[in-house]
């Protein structure tokens, strides 16, 4: 075999051995999906639902009912001011200005869907809508949406500069999607599908995609103003550390290591 031909074989045998570690990596977190999408279903299924009426005037009182959910950049100045006043929590990757506001998050949203909860009266399209999103975040966290796109993306790479034949990957790829109902474009839980397999009539459908927009909201501006609080924490966490830096060696003996 040519040089040249040795080493772009290499570079094709790595992608296509990427691709089944993702698709292996996807394929490990079905008992997590299976079980929320088979519960996200028997909900579904065992549902008495909302006239579209009372569900609309719900999503407006949960946009009118937003400040109480998602906090303003100010009200991290708790954190900020513990940041500016020990420099530990500025140096400890575990306990950095990022790694605190994102510890920030759960809690917040927490309180956030006991509120919707609260203001919607328990309507069983919200609490719903709310599984729906919880699976969206764990598949997010998993990091299963950007394993598609980039299973895809290599796909395609295999495709047209190595020629490979990817039918079986192709095949497990489109195994996932329509097992998972993720979407081919995002890689995303896509809930119109899902709603379809359960057998959700087309005006139950745009209801219940009313309620997911609803909550998505609220978790997307809580995560949005969450990332610009981290931001803004890690900046005065590293002034506040610059700044109190000389303390260094008058601490240095109470340290243990």
């Amino acid at each position: 075999m040519p040089l040249t031909s040795a080493i772009t074989g290499s570079v094709c045998s790595k992608m296509s051995s990427e691709v089944n570690k993702i698709l292996g990596v996807v394929k490990s977190f079905d008992s997590m999906i299976s079980a929320q999408l088979n519960a996200i279903k028997t909900l579904l299924s065992h549902m008495s639902f909302s006239p579209a009426s009372v569900i609309n005037a719900n999503a407006a009182k949960l946009l009118a009912n937003m400040s109480k959910m998602v906090p303003n950049l100010g009200q991290f100045d708790g954190i900020m001011n513990m940041i500016a006043a020990c420099a530990f929590l500025g140096k400890s990757p575990n306990v950095s200005p990022t790694s605190l506001i994102k510890g920030s998050i759960g809690d917040i949203k927490s309180n956030a869907m006991g509120l919707v909860t609260s203001l919607t009266g328990g309507l069983p399209e919200f609490n719903g809508a709310q599984l729906f999103n919880a699976l969206k975040g764990q598949l997010k966290l998993s990091g299963i949406p950007t394993g598609i796109l980039n299973i895809n993306a290599a796909l395609g790479c295999l495709t047209s500069i190595c020629g490979s034949d990817i039918s079986s990957q192709v095949s497990q790829l489109n195994g996932i999607l329509s097992k998972y109902y993720l979407s081919a474009t995002t890689g995303e839980l896509d809930p119109k599908a899902l709603m379809a397999a359960a057998g959700l009539s087309s005006d139950k459908i745009n209801n219940m995609m009313n309620c997911v927009s609803s909550i998505d909201n609220i978790t997307v501006s809580i995560e949005s103003v969450a990332a610009a609080a981290a931001a803004k924490a890690k900046n005065a966490g590293t002034a506040t550390i610059n700044r109190i830096s000389p303390l260094k060696d008058k601490i240095t003996s109470f340290i243990p290591f």
